[in-house]
């Protein structure tokens, strides 16, 4: 069962656990979501930290702002993942292929979906060891078919 189910009337907030964004961002994405007919992506680049920059920032007071301009010189094009905001009821309308498993494709193949909106600002990944990619092709194939 989905965490959504749990959570109907609400705003969820659906976050990879490896990233943040501003919260700035964050309260407008959650402003916007509560209207409950789009998804918003609080990002549109993303900054992939380095292993001494993640351990800098998780030494951090999780109560202190975030600001915009953190590793600004590190910023790579918007992903289709990473954290997502929007009514449960519009995730229940739209629901998860969950045909895919493990890592890759499901936020793509989601996003050609759902009605979505991207607001500026960067998505911080932090650091850690590569991810098991071992069903990566098979979600690939299954990517393609769900397109045709």
């Amino acid at each position: 069962m989905y965490a959504h189910a749990q959570c109907a009337g609400h705003v969820c907030v659906i976050t990879d656990a490896d990233v943040f964004v501003c919260d700035w961002t964050l309260r407008e994405a959650i402003r916007l979501a509560d209207r409950g007919t789009k998804m918003i992506l609080p990002h549109n680049s993303v900054c992939r930290m380095t292993r001494e920059q993640s351990r800098r920032v998780l030494r951090w007071n999780p109560a202190d702002p975030v600001s915009g301009k953190l590793y600004r010189h590190r910023r790579t094009r918007a992903c289709p993942g990473g954290l997502w905001v929007m009514h449960a009821g519009l995730f229940q309308r739209y629901r998860m292929d969950d045909r895919f498993e493990g890592w890759g494709c499901e936020d793509t193949e989601f996003l050609r979906r759902i009605p979505w909106r991207r607001l500026p600002g960067p998505l911080f990944h932090i650091w850690h060891a590569k991810a098991s990619k071992e069903r990566f092709a098979r979600n690939r194939r299954l990517l393609r078919t769900v397109r045709r």
